[in-house]
């Protein structure tokens, strides 16, 4: 028999994979591409196949967020600190505008974390920011500093957000006069939060219901390579294939836990509030009708 510790080491096990099976499916160039295309205006106006080639160098997987080298010096690390990842980072160029755009993409499966999403997006900004010294240009060199972007994928946004695209990014007030100066100088940074819901209306946008086709709950396997390949003309029987469809296994896998685990939660409920009721030494009938009352109000 399982033990709770064993049962919920197994469940963590099976969202660990998920997770990763997760970020193996968005390093897939192509997807990425329509996710550059809708959101990145320095893009837009490529096609598909031109935004994978502008896609240089490796797709990297897990990249240590902290610490990083600076002027020379390794930042030290605070004692007890966790170990925080950039979960997908690559580069993009465009030669003939002389243009490097350096991306982090997050997967996250939880609308409320605990913390403001935008806000752990502006921390993995600026560290993509102070790692370029010595590495993308150097001081006093400041105008080799390149444009960053942290793109946040939220799965399961609740139903009153739905499906949603929201950009954060720097802009210039002028509060006194109009100081001439380029945009390219202070448009640095953005951070571009992307809410999935797959049961919400989606605009008919394109990006969207790509997303929630690939990382669909619903759909089975074949569904979802059927509208992969005919619409969206991405591939599917080669590895990345394998992933999605690992990807989909693991998701009805854990959805099917948690259902048990909610009928389990149930009857542990419900057997606890019948035999409180009848230390109190209500009648079976009574304790039937109140048992009748509550489920008629959640339903």
């Amino acid at each position: 028999m399982y033990t709770k510790l064993k049962r919920d080491l197994l469940n963590a096990q099976g969202n660990a994979q998920y997770d990763q099976h997760a970020k193996n499916v968005l390093m897939n160039k192509r997807l990425l591409a329509y996710i550059l295309r809708r959101v990145v205006r320095e893009l837009e106006d490529l096609s598909l196949e031109e935004i994978e080639a502008a896609i240089v160098g490796d797709i990297s997987g897990d990249t240590p967020l902290m610490p990083y080298i600076v002027s020379g010096q390794q930042e030290d690390k605070v004692a007890g600190e966790d170990e925080i990842y950039f979960d997908i980072r690559f580069v993009v160029m465009r030669k003939e505008k002389n243009l490097k755009i350096l991306f982090d993409l997050e997967p996250q499966k939880s609308y409320y974390p605990g913390y403001t999403i935008v806000t752990r997006g502006i921390l993995y900004c600026s560290r993509m920011i102070s790692a370029q010294v010595d590495t993308e240009f150097e001081i006093p060199k400041y105008d080799g500093l390149k444009k960053v972007y942290s793109i946040w994928l939220c799965f399961n946004a609740p139903q009153k957000v739905g499906n949603a695209i929201t950009k954060y990014h720097i802009t210039k007030e002028n509060v006194l006069g109009d100081f001439a100066v380029e945009k390219s100088a202070y448009d640095k940074m953005e951070i571009v939060q992307i809410c999935l819901q797959e049961d919400a209306y989606e605009h008919e946008d394109e990006m969207i219901k790509l997303l929630n086709t690939v990382f669909s709950t619903k759909k089975s396997f074949k569904e979802i390579e059927k509208i992969v390949e005919n619409k969206y003309n991405i591939p599917m029987n080669n590895k990345w294939g394998e992933e999605v469809q690992q990807m989909c296994n693991l998701s009805q896998g854990i959805e099917e836990k948690g259902i048990r685990k909610g009928i389990e939660q149930q009857k542990h409920d419900t057997a606890s509030f019948i035999k409180k009721m009848q230390e109190k030494g209500w009648p079976a009938e009574k304790i039937l009708a109140s048992l009748s009352d509550v489920k008629s109000k959640q339903n």
